[in-house]
């Protein structure tokens, strides 16, 4: 039997041996077709790295086409500009010539087309003047306008004594038939009829008032002695006459002297 002291020396061999790994099994690498962590970091690295190069290439492209773009672009309206001031006075002349026509035909194209002046704005100064003009009424008959006053009043009676006898025979003498659109026709025709004279009747009785009150407020005046009923004389230029209404509905175009429709007038100032 080995003795004890052999035998502690054995185990205290044993565990040195194995501590140090004398006895590990070498394992054989195992080469396969699949690559290793290594490799596929490698790889994806590259693959990084050439995507990165390709995208600052295409921006360097897009950079260069904008930068050629905006030369372009620069050029083109420098261009444009130095073609704008070689015809600024062209420019001008046409502004003033379109200011001058809106003052001479006004802003409408029926003016245009008819050759029709419109009239020149007025000043303030103008305007006052003007105002002060239309409220003289030196010059005003008040048997005129009295007269013509009362004659308003007895058409407007008239018409309104009209108005009520239409609707005292259009109420006693109705449609009699059973066709209902020639039911409707006559109560159109009648509306009509009722409102036409109604409204004429009105008309002239509001037109009578004032030519009535005018009259009234000449007659105080010149009684007071601050108006003259005299009338005023006006040179044959400051007199104007009225357009035919006719030719100018037939759109007959104005004659070299002026007038419309044959009328060779020159004291027409309006062309019509």
């Amino acid at each position: 039997m080995p003795k004890p002291c052999q035998c502690v020396a054995l185990v205290w061999a044993l565990s040195s041996l194995s501590s140090v790994n004398c006895f590990s099994i070498p394992q054989p690498q195992v080469v396969g077709k699949r690559p290793t962590a290594t490799r596929l970091q490698a790889l994806s690295e590259e693959q990084q790295k050439t995507i990165k190069a390709a995208s600052l290439e295409e921006k360097s492209l897009e950079l260069e086409g904008s930068i050629q773009e905006d030369d372009a672009n620069n050029k083109s309206s420098e261009s444009e500009e130095e073609a704008a001031t070689g015809t600024i006075n062209e420019r001008l002349m046409a502004e003033l010539q379109q200011a001058a026509d809106k003052e001479k035909f006004g802003t409408s194209k029926s003016g245009k087309r008819m050759n029709l002046p419109a009239r020149p704005r007025k000043t303030p100064e103008e305007q006052e003047a003007a105002l002060a003009e239309a409220r003289n009424l030196n010059g005003v008959n008040p048997v005129v306008a009295l007269g013509g006053g009362l004659f308003a009043f007895a058409v407007a009676a008239g018409l309104w004594y009209a108005t009520n006898e239409l609707g005292n025979f259009f109420a006693l003498h109705p449609v009699e038939t059973d066709v209902y659109f020639v039911q409707r026709l006559a109560s159109v025709f009648r509306n009509v009829a009722m409102g036409l004279v109604s409204l004429a009747s009105g008309f002239f009785g509001v037109t009578g008032m004032g030519i009535f009150l005018l009259g009234v407020r000449v007659a105080v005046g010149v009684a007071k002695g601050e108006l003259d009923p005299t009338p005023i004389k006006k040179s044959k230029q400051q007199q104007s006459e009225m357009p035919n209404v006719w030719d100018l509905m037939m759109n007959k175009k104005p004659s070299r002297s002026g007038g419309r429709g044959g009328n060779d007038s020159s004291d027409n100032p309006f062309g019509l």
